[in-house]
């Protein structure tokens, strides 16, 4: 099992490599528009989210106790909120089909970004954390973190 989780961590340490050589070539050789930061923005959470998988897969490799996995994993989810709001920016903003409505929607996704990190960061919807003896992880979530999920993709397909 050791094989696997060693793939797994070059895999997501070669998605963090392309994350960041993404972000370093828009800045270093595109414009600075409107669009051109709004994907860096993007690149820039797909960027934390495999930076915050390879600490995690290195922590349980390391069998480090320095950051406990449940704090890990929640820094984690953090640029994950953000993605969908970041998408959803981006998008719109490549498209240039800026509404009053889409700006609505767009309110909405940072206020749920804003509230929902706010409650992941207090210990308020995973519980539970552990790695399980294979590397993967394994927790729990209370009913609110449901029910934030459900009220973005309502978001999401209006």
């Amino acid at each position: 099992m050791a094989t696997l989780q060693n793939i797994v961590f070059v895999t997501t340490f070669a998605g963090l490599v392309l994350s960041i050589a993404i972000i370093l070539l828009i800045f270093s050789q595109l414009s600075h528009d409107a669009k051109s930061l709004t994907f860096v923005a993007v690149a820039s959470a797909v960027a934390a989210v495999t930076f915050m998988s390879c600490l995690l897969q290195f922590s349980f490799q390391a069998r480090s106790t320095s950051l406990s996995a449940q704090t890990l994993l929640e820094i984690l989810c953090v640029p994950l909120f953000s993605l969908p709001l970041l998408l959803f920016t981006f998008t719109v903003e490549y498209l240039s089909t800026w509404t009053r409505e889409r700006r609505i929607i767009q309110a909405i996704y940072a206020a749920q970004v804003i509230v929902g990190s706010a409650v992941l960061l207090s210990h308020g919807w995973l519980y539970n954390v552990y790695f399980k003896p294979d590397g993967a992880i394994a927790f729990s979530t209370s009913v609110s973190l449901l029910s934030l999920l459900m009220n973005t993709w309502l978001t999401a397909n209006t």
